[in-house]
């Protein structure tokens, strides 16, 4: 597979080294289209391990059989608990199925469950080719463009109490660095304002009630991270991610 190489520095006593092992381990299991999304695509589009994650996420094309049966007919372990998880080599993996749909699928669909429909098909249609390295450990898989990331982990935030508190930090996190990175001149902006189904104006409200409009709250959730994530305060939640609800929302 061509495409960018990415170097991660593994500063979390090996556990993205073994991340990025098990992501190689995916290939084993034949899957249809799929990407990488959740945290540790966070970390291969700001090239830097920012904050500790322990499981991988994915998007896959509806298959049959499922990327759920190939996995744990070849490399994994179904989860019990979850049908959308299974754990290799004693990592959770959580894999999103998503299908092509048309305008009409999404009518009378809820807000939350239409920002993390659109956005995963999004992330799986936009993603590029890469190759992660950690340490001596090599995987070739698309992995989601920082855009998408942001819509997807928007999604996550308007999830609400369905989150897990010490989750939705990681999230907001996520998407506070990725602004930072690459919407300083707008591009993130800019990439959303011609993606499909309104996912644009759906990032820019939910940005707007949960994060912009909701700072002192929504800067509490990190508070339990690592000190980077401690000293992200409101302004400087409102003076980022802003402009993008913003631009978002015209």
């Amino acid at each position: 597979m061509s495409g960018e190489r990415i170097v991660l520095v593994d500063g979390t006593g090996g556990n993205a080294v073994h991340l990025v092992r098990v992501t190689a381990r995916l290939a084993d299991a034949h899957l249809g289209p799929h990407a990488l999304v959740g945290g540790l695509a966070v970390m291969c589009r700001l090239s830097a391990v920012h904050r500790a994650t322990q499981d991988i996420d994915t998007v896959t094309e509806t298959t049959a059989p499922t990327a759920v049966e190939m996995i744990t007919a070849s490399i994994g372990a179904a989860d019990p608990s979850n049908p959308n998880r299974v754990f290799v080599d004693g990592v959770k993996v959580d894999v999103i199925d998503t299908e092509g749909f048309a305008y009409e699928d999404l009518d009378g669909v809820e807000i939350a469950d239409r920002l993390f429909v659109v956005s995963h098909r999004w992330a799986l249609d936009t993603a590029t080719d890469t190759e992660i390295v950690a340490g001596d450990a090599t995987a070739s898989i698309r992995v989601a463009t920082p855009t998408a990331l942001v819509a997807t982990k928007t999604g996550a935030l308007l999830g609400g109490r369905r989150r897990e508190p010490r989750k939705r930090g990681s999230d907001l996190f996520d998407i506070y660095r990725l602004a930072v990175e690459f919407d300083r001149t707008g591009g993130i902006a800019t990439d959303l304002e011609t993606a499909p189904f309104g996912l644009g104006r759906l990032v820019g409200d939910a940005l707007r009630s949960v994060v912009v409009d909701n700072a002192e709250r929504a800067a509490r959730w990190l508070v339990d991270g690592s000190t980077e994530m401690r000293a992200v305060a409101p302004d400087d939640l409102r003076d980022v991610i802003g402009p993008l609800a913003n631009r978002l929302q015209r």
